[in-house]
């Protein structure tokens, strides 16, 4: 490896989750998986830091936010709501420090 690089990486995982008050329904389990890179170095006699960040790299499809009903309050049988989870992402980013 190269003087001034760091790797880093991250495992989340959600275990199965019910989908309403009565336990009838469940939304399966996942694990999302992070990875990244940092270069130190010197630019212009300043010091820099690039940046490359990757979340959920296998672009796992998952649901998140699970509401035993709907989000106006409403909690009568089989209007549970929730939220698609983020696709991959990838962040590229320069820290400089005066």
């Amino acid at each position: 490896m190269f003087s001034g690089t760091d790797i880093h990486g991250g495992i989340h995982y959600v275990g199965r989750r019910t989908t309403d008050n009565q336990n009838d329904g469940w939304v399966g389990s996942y694990t999302t998986l992070d990875a990244g890179a940092a270069y130190k170095t010197r630019l212009f006699d300043t010091a820099t830091t690039f940046r490359l960040d990757v979340t959920n790299l296998t672009n796992r499809h998952y649901w998140t936010n699970i509401v035993p009903g709907g989000l106006n309050g409403y909690s009568g049988a089989g209007y549970a709501s929730a939220s698609l989870g983020a696709p991959r992402m990838v962040q590229v980013s320069m820290q400089l420090n005066f």
